[in-house]
């Protein structure tokens, strides 16, 4: 039972290692990590119709990415019977072992959606500018609001009101009330890409990639509050 990752896949497993270094593969093309606080969901598809044969988990994922870059293009074999994985090339073969799943933070169950408050699209060069101004001015909090009718996003510190912050335009007309926001901890483990953005009142947000077959669904900090039209601004 062989196990082949393209270089894709390697580069969002890493991302998934970010997430949580447990992760738990499911038999198929679609895989899935939850962060060990269970606020942050990731789901991706494997390329090229690429399948794990059987359940298997993975107590440190990143040791095991870092140990697979030791092979040039390793074959990968789950040896399910001994509980281990087999990598090979033309040099060297090792056995790295597989752990109890009981010992691991896995996904419970499939992500949907509960409802849809307000969505947009999230740009590369956004999420990039977002990342580096609450970086270099040591900004935890990334906060979307809507300001004069338009969507901005606002890296700043909520707990500060004398806070430095940087505010972005996001091409998003609304008329809805509202202002939730993340922790840049969590925003920060995304990979870049361009994102479809959908709202829940229920405070998830879900972000699905335009380039890749990838989602994550990202809870939203408590004092986040919606409201159906600008105006009549109530708690959540």
């Amino acid at each position: 039972m062989n196990i082949n990752f393209t270089d894709l896949d390697l580069q969002v497993l890493t991302n998934f290692s970010n997430i949580n270094q447990n992760i738990g593969f499911k038999k198929g093309n679609k895989q899935q990590t939850i962060s060990t606080k269970k606020n942050i969901l990731v789901e991706y598809q494997l390329e090229n119709k690429n399948e794990i044969p059987e359940d298997f988990c993975l107590y440190d994922l990143p040791e095991f990415l870092n140990f697979q870059d030791m092979f040039d293009k390793p074959k990968i074999k789950l040896l399910k019977t001994e509980n281990k994985i087999k990598l090979s090339d033309d040099e060297q073969t090792s056995e790295y072992y597989c752990c109890d799943p009981n010992i691991v933070v896995l996904p419970k169950k499939e992500m949907k959606l509960p409802d849809t408050f307000i969505e947009f699209e999230l740009t590369k060069k956004q999420i990039k500018s977002f990342k580096k101004s609450s970086k270099r001015l040591k900004l935890p909090d990334i906060v979307f609001e809507n300001k004069s009718g338009k969507v901005i996003c606002k890296t700043t510190d909520i707990k500060n009101k004398m806070s430095n912050n940087v505010s972005f335009v996001i091409d998003k007309n609304t008329n809805q009330n509202f202002r939730f926001h993340f922790k840049v901890m969590n925003l920060d483990k995304i990979l870049i890409s361009n994102y479809r953005v959908r709202v829940s009142s229920k405070r998830v947000c879900e972000l699905v990639s335009k380039e890749i077959p990838l989602t994550y669904w990202i809870a939203l900090e408590e004092k986040s509050y919606f409201d159906s039209v600008k105006g009549d601004k109530t708690n959540a």
